[in-house]
């Protein structure tokens, strides 16, 4: 993020979670769930976390709060349209355009995703 921070995700065998590295080297777990491991996480300006699980996209808040953003929880397929009724396959990475919107890659497609 724009502090210095890096966030990523333990492998399930040894505490699963979202964890954030501060630049000054401290170690700390944010979240716990299990997000795809191969997935990008990116933080937003207001200190929000975007990360792919289960074919979905979901947002971890400043305050911790996972919310569901796109894609329908552990459904893969491909069907577009509403964030909510949307069905994506593997969401291998994403990049923050700002204005509440981002892109992702997702097989041979390359997404616009425009948050509420």
């Amino acid at each position: 993020d724009g502090k210095g921070n890096l966030y990523f995700a333990r492998d399930p065998s040894s505490d699963p979670g979202i964890y954030k590295r501060t630049a000054a080297g401290s170690v700390a777990k944010l979240h716990n769930t299990n997000p795809h491991l191969n997935s990008k996480m990116l933080a937003d300006d207001q200190g929000n976390i975007y990360f792919s699980k289960a074919c979905a996209l979901y947002k971890l808040s400043s305050s911790g709060v996972e919310t569901l953003i796109a894609g329908a929880a552990g459904q893969c397929g491909m069907q577009l349209g509403n964030l909510q009724s949307t069905r994506l396959h593997q969401i291998t990475s994403f990049l923050w355009l700002g204005s509440n919107s981002l892109y992702a890659t997702v097989d041979d497609a390359i997404l616009k995703i425009v948050l509420p």
